[in-house]
């Protein structure tokens, strides 16, 4: 198993780390600042098969608005432009196969 968990936050750099196993909860968590919730299709990152997660209480926490992680998820879900936004860090998950059936 094979993988890459990436976070793109509010502002600054983006960084990965290449995953060998499944990230544990408490990984996804610290990465977006709290309890995990899955972001509707968000299904692809730099042309891979992706899982996105974001902070399930972040609009409640008065997170700021993730410009570039809005950005893409609009590029996948043209639907939810000015509708509505992602907010705090997201965390995404790429890997084989393998890693994303496990996911």
């Amino acid at each position: 198993m094979r993988g890459l968990l990436t976070i793109i936050p509010v502002s600054g750099a983006v960084s990965s780390k290449e995953l060998a196993a499944l990230p544990a909860l408490e990984e996804l968590q610290r990465g977006v600042g709290g309890d995990i919730e899955l972001v509707p299709y968000f299904t692809k990152y730099e042309g891979k098969p992706c899982v996105a997660f974001c902070d399930e209480d972040g609009k409640h926490k008065g997170m700021p608005i993730n410009q570039r992680a809005t950005a893409l998820w609009y590029e996948m879900e043209p639907r939810f432009m000015g509708r509505d936004v992602l907010v705090g860090p997201i965390v995404i998950v790429t890997g084989d196969k393998a890693l994303m059936r496990e996911l």
